[in-house]
């Protein structure tokens, strides 16, 4: 079961807030003040993280769940 999904940015422009409170509590918006490496940021993430597994994905990546 999906127990949380971690945004974890240095900065950003455009307010993330209003569109993950949708998520009711399962989307968490952390953020890191300054910008930070990629090592870091995982690191940060995993150590915000509660759930038995961490799975990491990078702007670039795209998840997608097939059915057989």
């Amino acid at each position: 079961m999906l127990q949380m999904i971690i945004f974890l940015l240095a900065a950003l422009q455009e307010p993330l807030e209003k569109y993950i409170k949708r998520w009711d509590g399962l989307v968490k918006l952390y953020r890191t003040g300054k910008r930070v490496g990629l090592i870091e940021a995982r690191t940060l993430g995993a150590q915000k993280s509660t759930g038995d597994v961490i799975v990491v994905l990078d702007a670039h990546c795209e998840c997608v769940c097939l059915n057989k």
